[in-house]
């Protein structure tokens, strides 16, 4: 396997078609690849407690992505919202344009280079974004791009995906998933795409994902109703089918390797949820 990249890095078969597929299959798709409730009041405390900090009416906010969950929570009043996606496709299928204010809006961009001026931002936020870029080096320089567009007493907010530092072996999952110790199947998705990567450096391959599914399970149907999950929902996995886009999954500290390089961290909230441990979210403040 070579070394992951970032969607701004990979081609347009890599990149195009694999987000255009997760776009119009978004709404079967669930937690914890989605934030959870908690996952959301969490980030609005930590929102309003910055909000808090800062004199007059103006508050401005960057997210990475465009999860309608986080659109959609309990921003302060007056914000202005700017989502920053690379892929039309997800601001066209995924983006909840009819349920916001003018005054929120998304537009495709590159992480990597935001079309955002320097310390214009009073805060950051994203879910899941991490995971695409190849790592170190894409977490380095989004990290070194949020830094650049926070004010410098601005918050960073992060939901991200991180593997165990015992990781499990593909064939435990399985056997978890068989004998109904998952209760869902996006909680399984992640749990066998951390299994099969070697190493965040390296990454795994999304087309590998579905190779090894299809090859432990032949009949999807009948695991399905075995376990009485949605087929519609197990269908999601079809989008890595013949990707050759990477997601890369660290453990907590090497996460806490690149997010130290420009952010102090005052919290982190671990979920009470299925593999929540898995996906905490940080509290950053820029160096």
């Amino acid at each position: 396997m070579s070394a992951p990249m970032s969607p701004q890095e990979q081609g347009p078969t890599t990149r195009d078609d694999h987000w255009q597929r997760h776009a119009t299959q978004w709404d079967r798709v669930g937690r914890p690849l989605r934030p959870s409730p908690e996952d959301v009041a969490f980030t609005e405390r930590a929102i309003a407690r910055r909000r808090g900090e800062i004199p007059g009416d103006g508050f401005r906010a960057l997210m990475l992505g465009v999860t309608p969950e986080l659109a959609l929570m309990r921003w302060p009043q007056g914000t202005t919202l700017v989502a920053i996606d690379h892929s039309p496709a997800m601001i066209r299928h995924v983006w909840p344009n009819a349920a916001l204010p003018d005054t929120a809006r998304a537009v495709c961009g590159r992480w990597e280079h935001l079309p955002v001026g320097s310390a214009e931002m009073d805060a950051v936020i994203g879910d899941g974004f991490y995971t695409p870029l190849a790592y170190p080096s894409g977490y380095t320089r989004v990290g070194r791009e949020i830094r650049r567009v926070l004010k410098t007493d601005g918050v960073y907010v992060a939901r991200a995906f991180i593997r165990p530092k015992n990781t499990e072996r593909p064939s435990s999952v399985f056997d978890a998933l068989r004998s109904g110790q998952i209760n869902n199947f996006h909680a399984f998705k992640l749990r066998l795409a951390m299994a099969l990567q070697e190493s965040a450096a390296r990454g795994v391959r999304l087309s590998d994902i579905w190779t090894t599914w299809h090859r432990c399970v032949p009949d999807a149907d009948a695991l399905a109703r075995s376990l009485r999950w949605s087929i519609d929902e197990i269908a999601t996995i079809d989008a890595y089918r013949d990707s050759n886009a990477c997601y890369t999954f660290p453990t907590i500290d090497e996460l806490r390797d690149v997010l130290s390089l420009h952010f102090i961290e005052p919290e982190c909230h671990v979920p009470d949820y299925e593999l929540g441990v898995r996906c905490p979210t940080f509290v950053l403040r820029p160096k």
